[in-house]
C-alpha cells in the first residue's frame, strides 16, 4: 500500500488529523524479497515507500521474532503478533489423512513463489518416483511441480484459486496426503517467515519433512512430531523413512496434531 503515494499520504494526514494512531502490519520480509521470487522487481521499486512507512507508523505488527529484529532498528514499537490457526476456522474434524490403498501420496500446498524451493528438492522426488515406482504419487496445490518431474505419470498439479480462507479450509482438510512437504531456502527472506504450513499440515493430522531452517526450528522435535532436513540426503532418508513405515507416519501425525492444538 505504500507504494500508491499519493493515496497512502492522504491516509496517513486524515488519520494525523483525525488523532488516530497508524499501525503498519508485515506479514513477509517484502524490502528483501530474493531475486529469483516473481515479485521481487515490483517490491524493489517500492522498496523505499516501504521502510518509510515502517519509520513513520505509530507501531508496527509482524508475524515472527527475525521479522521484528529486521524491523526494530527502524522502528522501536514492534509487536510480533505470530500466526496461529484460528479456531473458528479450523474447527473441522480432520480425519486420519492417509491416502488409502495401494498407493502414497506426498503432497506440496503453497504457491508460485516456492518454485526456486520446489526445484531444490526435484533430484530427491524424482528418484523417489523411480524407487518407489506406480505406488507413489505427487501432487502440488497452488504451484507447478519442479520441471525435472514434467511427464512423469504420478505427479499432478491443480491451481487451488481460492482466496477466501474460509472455502481454502474447508478444501484443504479434504486432500488425502501420506507425507507432507515444505522445502524453504535459507536465506534472510525465508528464516523471516512464519511455520505457517507445519500447523496447517499437522491439523490434518499427517507428518512432514520439512526445511531445517528457523521457521520450522521454532516448532518441529526432530523425529518427534516432523522431520528437519538439510541436505538432498536427509530429505531422502527421511521421506523414504515416512513412506515405508505406516505406524511411524501415524505416530508422528499424531503429536504434531496434538502439539498444534494445544499450544
Amino acid at each position: 500500500f505504500p507504494g500508491y503515494t499519493e493515496a497512502y499520504e492522504q491516509i496517513i494526514e486524515a488519520a494525523h488529523k483525525a488523532n488516530k494512531p497508524v499501525v503498519y502490519e508485515l506479514d513477509d520480509l517484502l524490502p528483501e524479497l530474493p531475486e529469483e521470487h516473481p515479485d521481487s522487481t515490483r517490491y524493489r521499486k517500492i522498496r523505499c515507500q516501504m521502510l518509510k512507512a515502517v519509520v513513520e507508523a505509530d507501531a508496527v505488527t509482524c508475524s515472527t521474532p527475525a521479522l521484528a529484529e529486521y524491523l526494530r532498528p527502524l522502528n522501536s514499537r514492534v509487536s510480533v503478533l505470530p500466526n496461529l490457526l484460528d479456531p473458528a476456522i479450523w474447527h473441522i474434524h480432520a480425519p486420519v489423512q492417509q491416502s488409502g490403498g495401494s498407493k502414497l501420496r506426498i503432497g506440496y500446498m503453497g504457491g508460485r513463489a516456492h518454485k526456486a524451493d520446489l526445484e531444490m528438492i526435484s533430484p530427491v522426488l524424482v528418484r523417489l518416483l523411480r524407487l518407489f515406482g506406480e505406488s507413489l504419487h505427487i501432487s502440488f496445490w497452488g504451484s507447478s511441480p519442479p520441471k525435472a518431474l514434467a511427464g512423469w505419470r504420478g505427479v499432478t498439479s491443480r491451481d487451488v484459486a481460492l482466496v477466501d480462507y474460509r472455502q481454502f479450509v474447508r478444501w484443504f482438510v479434504e486432500q488425502q496426503v501420506d507425507v507432507w512437504i515444505a522445502p524453504l531456502q535459507d536465506h534472510l527472506f525465508n528464516r523471516c517467515k512464519s511455520p505457517l504450513k507445519y500447523l496447517e499440515y499437522s491439523f490434518l493430522r499427517a507428518p512432514g519433512v520439512y526445511s531445517r531452517v528457523s521457521p520450522y526450528q521454532m516448532v518441529v522435535t526432530q523425529g518427534e512430531d516432523g522431520y528437519l532436513a538439510d541436505t538432498p540426503e536427509e530429505w531422502e532418508e527421511y521421506l523414504t523413512r515416512l513412506l515405508n513405515d505406516s505406524t511411524l507416519r501415524e505416530d508422528i501425525a499424531a503429536r504434531a496434531k496434538e502439539k498444534v492444538e494445544r499450544e
